[in-house]
């Protein structure tokens, strides 16, 4: 995959995300739980990782869930090729890492 495919669809996940919180967040407190927290919802999150277990190997899926459903900010320690800590707060952040840390065509 291209880096500006995983770009558009990256940003699409961060986007959307924002979204449903913002929603969730805009409703009150005693029914919020019934549009977020059911078996419809939990349905849509396993397609989602599903489709993306089947696109991306292993360390890349999991950085991707992290960012997508963790708060900000994101710790990320890296070993190799050198020993580094990123400490990422935005969307651009995101994407820097995503795009030097892995091997895109």
């Amino acid at each position: 995959m291209k880096f500006a495919d995983f770009e558009k669809l990256f940003t699409l996940l961060i986007e959307q995300k924002n979204i449903r919180y913002d929603f969730i967040d805009a409703l009150p407190e005693s029914i919020s739980g019934a549009f977020f927290d059911n078996e419809y919802i939990t349905c849509l999150e396993k397609e989602n990782d599903a489709l993306l277990r089947l696109l991306f190997k292993d360390a890349l899926f999991y950085d991707i869930l992290y960012f997508v459903y963790e708060d900000a900010p994101h710790v990320i320690r890296v070993l190799l090729p050198v020993e580094k800590q990123y400490t990422i707060y935005s969307l651009d952040e995101m994407l820097e890492y995503f795009k030097t840390q892995y091997k895109w065509d």
